[in-house]
């Protein structure tokens, strides 16, 4: 680490020198910009600006590593970012590690597949992260799991087994929009580009859209159980799920006004909401595990209770 002393100039501007060395192995000359961001605990962070035509390359070694490992370490180099990722192994890449590899860009907004052989892989990311907000993918995903959240529990209660077939296939578009806000928030931490959240506010967007995320991946499994059983629901555990679903869809309502609109109103309506909507839902889901099928109680009941914990925890964040 070192020391720099704060030096004062004209009548209102603080200086402050910058290591001779960072500064040539960036490449950086006079008039060139830096990005400053400050954290939540008021540290600061200096990058530098890319050069145009200057691309971020990387490489994996997957020589011994089996398809699951490969879709992490893709994953994780996505969300850390690059334009250009090389792939190499030491021997023949086998079709179970070509199908980790497509498994991974199977759920990436951007990157493909450039060119391959036998020993290598090499993906090139075509997004053009200045043409995204992270407001606008965010409020996508709050869009896309409340559609699937709803569409879930008309497949439950008309058991309609193709809209709940429908539901499941959609929940890799929202797992695709989560990494992609992972990796746009990743900048905002480290002071890259220019994205329209402040570096302060990064955390919050990110449990959000975890949120929605898992809400996403409830409704899923809501659905799934449509196509594990054929049980017909009775009126009294139909009106249960009713009263749930009722109450949760205002509670999303508001939680997404008051984040996205910044209501004051609207958030403290929702804190008022949350210990209802959870008496509410712990009432009517012990009315359907009085239902015999135990497949019925694991499939419905705890995705149902963790979708308002979810929505409930949402409104409170927003």
């Amino acid at each position: 680490m070192e020391t720099r002393k704060l030096q004062y100039t004209g009548e209102s501007t603080y200086t402050i020198s910058l290591p001779k060395k960072w500064i040539k192995r960036k490449g950086l000359n006079r008039g060139d910009n830096v990005f400053i961001s400050e954290r939540e605990d008021e540290t600061l962070v200096i990058s530098a600006e890319k050069k145009k035509g200057e691309r971020i390359i990387k490489s994996i070694d997957i020589t011994r590593l089996v398809p699951t490992e490969i879709m992490r370490k893709i994953i994780a180099n996505y969300i850390n970012g690059f334009d250009e990722l090389k792939i190499t192994s030491k021997a023949k890449i086998s079709t179970n590690q070509r199908d980790g590899i497509k498994d991974a860009l199977a759920i990436l907004v951007g990157p493909q597949i450039l060119e391959e052989s036998s020993d290598k892989v090499t993906i090139q990311d075509l997004l053009d992260m200045s043409d995204l907000s992270p407001k606008k993918v965010l409020r996508r995903m709050q869009l896309m799991s409340a559609s699937m959240y709803m569409n879930a529990m008309e497949s439950l209660t008309t058991s309609d087994k193709d809209l709940a077939y429908n539901v499941i296939g959609r929940d890799s578009d929202v797992d695709k929009l989560y990494l992609l806000i992972s990796r746009q928030l990743g900048e905002v931490v480290k002071g890259i580009g220019k994205i329209d959240v402040p570096p302060n506010h990064s955390l919050s967007f990110l449990i959000v859209a975890k949120s929605y995320e898992r809400i996403a991946d409830h409704a899923t499994k809501i659905a799934g159980s449509v196509l594990l059983y054929e049980t017909e629901l009775s009126e009294d555990i139909l009106k249960s799920i009713s009263n749930i679903n009722t109450k949760i869809l205002e509670v999303l309502d508001l939680s997404a006004k008051s984040f996205f609109g910044l209501d004051e109103k609207a958030a403290n309506k929702v804190l008022e909401m949350n210990s209802e909507i959870q008496t509410f839902s712990s009432r009517s889901i012990r009315d359907i595990q009085t239902q015999p099928s135990s497949v019925l109680k694991v499939s419905i009941v705890r995705p149902l209770s963790r979708t308002s914990l979810q929505y409930g925890n949402l409104s409170i964040r927003g």
